[in-house]
C-alpha cells in the first residue's frame, strides 16, 4: 500500500512540475537587446524601428496585453506591408534598466533585409499609455527556475522510501520523540 502512495505522491510532483511549466508565463532566453524604435510624440503615431539584421522580429508591449497580431502594421524599407504574426505563447519580459518594466511579447514579423521598418502601433483601449520595443525573436523559457526542482528529484525519491510522514525510518523502526511525553 505504501508503494501505491510513493507512486502518487512522484506523479503528483512531475504533474506538478510540467503544470508550472506549461501555465507559467515564459521569459526570453538570454534577454534580449532592444533594437532602436521611434515614435513621434506618442507610440500611437507611426514610428519606425532600425533593423540590423534578417530574420525574425518580436514586437512586445508594456504591459499584459493579448497576443494580438493586428495591433501593430510593420512596413519594408521600400513601403510594401509586411506580414505580422500573433506570438505563439505568452512571454514576460523584464527590463531591470526600466525600473523592472514588464513588456508581452504580442506579435512577431520577418524582416527581409537590414534597413528602417515602419511601425504603427493601435493603442489598447484599456492601457492607452502602452510603450513597445522590437527585438530579433528570441528564444523563451520558464519564467519559474525548474533547475532547483529537478535537482532536488532524486533527493526527493530516496527520501520518501527511506521515511514516511508517520515517523518511520528505514526498516520500520519508530521514532519517538521523549520531550513530548505519553
Amino acid at each position: 500500500m505504501r508503494k501505491i502512495w510513493y507512486a502518487v505522491a512522484l506523479f503528483l510532483l512531475v504533474a506538478g512540475l510540467f503544470g508550472l511549466r506549461h501555465v507559467s508565463p515564459s521569459t526570453p532566453r538570454p534577454e534580449p537587446e532592444a533594437l532602436e524604435v521611434r515614435f513621434p510624440g506618442s507610440s500611437a503615431a507611426p514610428g519606425t524601428v532600425v533593423v540590423r539584421h534578417a530574420g525574425e522580429h518580436a514586437i512586445w508591449a508594456s504591459g499584459d496585453p493579448a497576443r494580438d497580431a493586428n495591433r501593430c502594421q510593420v512596413t519594408a524599407p521600400a513601403g510594401p506591408p509586411v506580414p505580422v504574426r500573433a506570438a505563439s505563447r505568452r512571454v514576460v519580459w523584464v527590463i531591470r534598466a526600466e525600473d523592472d518594466a514588464a513588456y508581452t511579447w504580442i506579435a512577431t514579423f520577418e524582416a527581409a533585409q537590414p534597413g528602417t521598418y515602419g511601425l504603427r502601433c493601435t493603442p489598447d483601449p484599456e492601457a492607452p499609455g502602452a510603450a513597445y520595443h522590437v527585438t530579433e525573436r528570441p528564444a523563451a523559457g520558464p519564467a519559474i527556475g525548474l533547475g532547483q526542482s529537478v535537482a532536488e528529484l532524486p533527493h526527493f525519491v530516496v527520501s520518501a522510501f527511506c521515511c514516511d510522514l508517520g515517523g518511520r525510518v528505514g526498516g520500520g523502526e519508530e521514532v519517538v520523540d521523549h520531550r513530548r511525553g505519553p
